[in-house]
């Protein structure tokens, strides 16, 4: 069985966003969803240490199978994730991960996800594939060069929408049965 996880982001939770159409989506195609509620309250910066301490609980479903989705912060600590894993996985997916091009809307305040460089070279090894998926135009949480920057540092796919906000599950996300 393929495990999917999906990381949300800055005070988020599992039932906001895109998130239940996903978890539904995939479990309708056979996968184990984990949609973790991670410690992040308003206005305090989100703990590495927590964060991880959390998904320690998972880490029986943590495979080269697995694949994680992360949601903003959540795409920070699927880096931070994969840098520590001593197994590639299947897939890594970033949905408006603020890698790149400052500003971004909490980057200071949530410094123990974002505050250093990742090693590109090291993280292409950690997965078969890598998706990245941002909106073109210009939002306070993350902007197209955010995309264009993270697509030159994968060597990857880039996804983008003209339409700021949210994704909306018909017309921004097509799932294949593969």
């Amino acid at each position: 069985m393929m495990n999917v996880f999906i990381f949300h982001g800055t005070e988020g939770y599992p039932g906001e966003n895109w998130f239940p159409w996903m978890k539904k989506e995939l479990e309708a195609r056979g996968c184990r969803v984990v949609v973790p509620q991670f410690p992040s309250p308003p206005v305090v910066p989100a703990k590495m240490d927590e964060w991880r301490a959390v998904l320690k609980g998972f880490e029986k479903f943590i495979d080269e199978n697995t694949i994680f989705i992360g949601h903003s912060l959540g795409g920070l600590f699927l880096l931070r994730v994969l840098e520590k894993l001593s197994h590639p996985i299947r897939g890594a997916c970033f949905v408006g991960t603020p890698v790149g091009v400052l500003p971004v809307i909490n980057y200071t305040r949530d410094t123990s996800f974002s505050g250093y460089d990742f090693d590109w070279e090291a993280l292409k090894k950690k997965a078969r594939h890598f998706i990245v998926y941002h909106f073109r135009t210009t939002t306070r949480m993350c902007r197209w060069g955010t995309a264009r920057s993270s697509r030159k540092s994968w060597e990857c796919g880039c996804h983008s929408s003209r339409r700021q906000g949210i994704l909306t599950p018909r017309r921004d996300i097509r799932l294949s049965k593969h």
